[in-house]
């Protein structure tokens, strides 16, 4: 077997995996350490993560949705439920009509019944009371990346 290149092979895996983007994670918590925490556990695991500090940085990436339908950036939302600005509730509420919108999951350090019933009422796939195991969110999140079509 001949030997090829170090660049001849770098070539020939990029072709090969280049009709399949990474699938994108949207992080949105107002805590930064938390924040960088978690994009770094979704990283590790191979995905693309954009962070969201606040509920307006929340809407300035989903706003295309409503605005436009959907642009296929992302494949899951992550957010807090609280953060300045906006609630991902509120967020979410605007886009309950909206197609395509990817699966969300919510976390929160204020749970109470009346959020989980909203959530529920807006398709989110699940909510976390913080705090929790990490490797928890990680499974679930995992199991809605894995059901997402590639692109």
């Amino acid at each position: 077997m001949e030997w090829m290149g170090n660049q001849d092979l770098k070539t020939r895996l990029h072709k090969r995996g280049a009709s399949r983007r990474m699938k994108r994670v949207l992080v949105a918590e107002d805590d930064a350490d938390f924040r960088k925490m978690l994009a770094e556990e979704f990283r590790t695991r191979g995905y693309a993560v954009t962070e969201c500090v606040d509920g307006p940085d929340l809407v300035s990436k989903l706003g295309t949705y409503v605005l436009f339908g959907p642009p296929a950036d992302y494949d899951l939302v992550v957010s807090d439920i609280r953060m300045p600005g906006a609630s991902a509730l509120e967020i979410l509420d605007a886009m309950r009509d909206c197609d395509g919108v990817p699966p969300v999951i919510l976390m929160t350090a204020f749970p109470c019944e009346d959020n989980r019933n909203e959530a529920r009422r807006l398709g989110v796939a699940a909510v976390f009371d913080k705090p929790f195991e990490i490797e928890a969110l990680m499974d679930q999140s995992m199991s809605l990346l894995e059901e997402q079509p590639d692109r």
